[in-house]
């Protein structure tokens, strides 16, 4: 699922290189706007998979959202994995900064990047694991951070991406996360 038709080509491409094409029941691509919420049923979704999606959401009303939304669409017991880059990451920290968005008592920068035309959030680890605690009832289950150098439009940068998994909690209860 994907707001962008260069985005999902790029995905299909990938998928049939693993022999994962549409039709085969293994994968499926939708063009739609997360800010919409996600188009599933309630409590149907044993896990939903977040690659840098929830990172271009830069109003608290469409992260509040969005959350909410992968919340209801969880089954009990269901996994949120998300993936995206921290203030620590290398090519997003050259991005220039566009405006800022609340997270908790902070202020948490939003970048422009230019060669992509779209803007993402830059929080620290801190204050990501802070934001899905404080507007879901997700347990945190594991992350991890993955050092790499990769190459974003030409350039090679190092990069660190932060990756999650949340857990539908059993009490319903937000859990606050400790530094």
């Amino acid at each position: 699922m994907d707001s962008s038709r260069q985005a999902l080509a790029q995905a299909q491409e990938v998928a049939q290189q693993f022999d994962l094409a549409p039709g085969h029941g293994s994968v499926r691509f939708v063009l739609h706007d997360l800010g919409t919420g996600l188009p599933v049923e309630d409590h149907s979704q044993d896990a939903v998979v977040d690659m840098f999606a929830s990172f271009h959401l830069t109003t608290a009303q469409a992260r509040q959202r969005f959350f909410a939304d992968v919340e209801r669409s969880l089954s009990p017991g269901g996994l949120y994995c998300v993936s995206l880059a921290t203030d620590l990451d290398g090519y997003y920290r050259t991005c220039p900064q566009v405006g800022q968005i609340p997270m908790g008592q902070q202020q948490v920068p939003i970048v422009r990047d230019e060669a992509a035309g779209i803007d993402n959030i830059l929080p620290t680890e801190h204050q990501f694991l802070t934001d899905v605690a404080l507007h879901s009832s997700l347990e945190l289950a594991m992350f991890w951070r993955k050092p790499a150098r990769n190459t974003m439009h030409g350039t090679e940068y190092p990069r660190l991406t932060l990756t999650t998994v949340w857990q539908v909690g059993e009490n319903g209860v937000p859990r606050e996360v400790k530094s």
